[in-house]
């Protein structure tokens, strides 16, 4: 999931009291149940077994101080990026953060209580739009001199919080095409309010692990028009709780909040196929 969809979504929200200063309560909790489950995999020793995740460096470029916000949207943005690095180290204990400035350095480093792996200061870029891809620059240019020892590059988003499960099969496929990438599919969490105040939707009865042993299968067709998505106060679009936020299912065309709807099956009848059929 996103930051900037999650907070344009509570900007729709302005008339309802509890959004009018950005309030990421669920992004809140969320961000402790990441962590709670990062420290309780880590401390008995059952991250992945697979020798690939330590062989792994996940990095991420992190725009804090450097993009004009106001407060409340500025402070939300460290949030997310202790979000997702909590969802990324219960697989992966490597990661890395990129920053083009000395107060997010700094932040980083030395106040956010995250255990980077490392952190990249990357100065002198000409706009912050730079960032990115100066991030896989740098990280091109230390793992070809060694000072990083991996065979796997996971290149993210600083406010993206990684749903995994089939890891396994995707390094089996990565180590037989090697020169392949794999990109992951993209969810849009919504706040609570705006389900329920705006599309008298009703909040997802499912607990935030749930979804693990589901899938959620989208018809196959041409996707040459989008005459047959549906819009998100639709009940055909279906709201799983995912580490406490409220995700609607599907490809979703976020700016019209329409979707090419999947079927739910709570039993997960196709989560060990490679494909829905």
């Amino acid at each position: 999931w996103g930051r900037t969809a999650y907070q344009i979504l509570s900007k729709k929200g302005i008339k309802i009291p509890i959004l009018k200063n950005g309030n990421i309560n669920s992004v809140l909790n969320s961000t402790r149940l990441l962590k709670e489950r990062a420290a309780a995999i880590t401390a008995i020793g059952i991250q992945e077994s697979r020798p690939e995740f330590n062989k792994t460096v996940v990095v991420m470029p992190f725009l804090g101080m450097d993009m004009g916000a106001g407060h409340s949207e500025l402070s939300n943005r460290f949030q997310y990026l202790v979000a997702c690095f909590w969802s990324f180290y219960v697989h992966y204990p490597h990661i890395v953060v990129a920053v083009k400035s000395t107060t997010d350095y700094e932040f980083a480093r030395n106040l956010s209580g995250l255990p980077f792996f490392d952190v990249l200061l990357i100065e002198g870029l000409p706009k912050s739009a730079s960032l990115p891809v100066a991030t896989v620059q740098q990280t091109k240019k230390r793992l070809e001199s060694g000072v990083w020892n991996f065979d796997y590059v996971f290149f993210t988003e600083s406010d993206q919080v990684l749903m995994i499960r089939t890891a396994s099969e995707i390094y089996d496929y990565i180590n037989i095409n090697k020169r392949h990438l794999v990109i992951p599919h993209r969810l849009m969490p919504y706040p609570e309010e705006i389900l329920t105040y705006f599309w008298n939707r009703s909040l997802s009865n499912y607990k935030p692990y749930d979804w693990m042993d589901m899938t959620c299968c989208i018809q196959r067709q041409l996707c040459q028009e989008r005459n047959n998505w549906i819009h998100v106060k639709n009940n055909s679009v279906a709201i799983v709780n995912v580490f406490g936020l409220q995700v609607p299912l599907g490809n979703a065309d976020f700016h019209r909040e329409t979707y090419r709807a999947c079927t739910l099956d709570e039993n997960g009848t196709n989560r060990f196929h490679r494909e829905c059929p």
